[in-house]
């Protein structure tokens, strides 16, 4: 058996977003949110399992389910996966729980078809690329800071009479990048 990882949408949307196999999600939920007596979920409903993102950037909602416990409660739970670090709800009792059997068959990527296996593929790429995107984002904002803060240190020491060679030692930077961030300063200032 090789498991889909269901910090994956498409994984997950399979495995616990199907009206057809409510049975899964019902355990999942009450293994997940350790849910006993009349607390127990036992009956879900699943809204529009495909919500996107409103706001640029933002996870796509994975799951709105309307649920009802023993009692009768009536509540809603909205899966977000974002950076789920401790989702591997696998408990004591997996075996002798009917839904987590039917979650664990659907996990198995060897029972996929072609389609299901490039669509959980694709997933996992453009979650990557996600991943690279803002990482890339990180970097250059982190450079351009260092970058705004060479310049204000070369600014500085030049206002308060210091030489372009002692500057340029000081900041370890060449007196040519100096120069540059003098002459720039002073065009923009102009």
């Amino acid at each position: 058996m090789q498991f889909a990882d269901i910090k994956n949408d498409f994984a997950f949307r399979k495995i616990f977003g199907t009206e057809q196999k409510t049975a899964p999600l019902i355990s999942f939920l009450n293994a997940a949110l350790e849910l006993e007596g009349d607390h127990r979920v036992v009956s879900v409903s699943i809204a529009n399992p495909y919500q996107f993102p409103r706001i640029a950037g933002e996870k796509a909602t994975v799951l709105d389910v309307r649920a009802t416990d023993q009692s009768g409660r009536k509540f809603v739970v909205t899966f977000f996966i974002k950076n789920a670090t401790g989702l591997h709800v696998i408990p004591s009792f997996a075996n002798e729980d009917e839904g987590l059997k039917t979650a664990f068959i659907e996990a198995d990527k060897y029972q996929w078809t072609k389609e299901e296996i490039i669509a959980y593929d694709n997933v996992s790429i453009k979650e990557a690329d996600e991943v690279q995107e803002k990482l890339k984002v990180a970097e250059k904002a982190k450079e351009e800071g260092k970058e705004e803060k060479e310049i204000e240190a070369v600014l500085g020491l030049y206002e308060n009479g210091v030489s372009v060679p002692i500057i340029a030692k000081s900041l370890k930077i060449t007196e040519q990048r100096v120069l540059q961030i003098i002459e720039n300063h002073k065009k923009t200032n102009n």
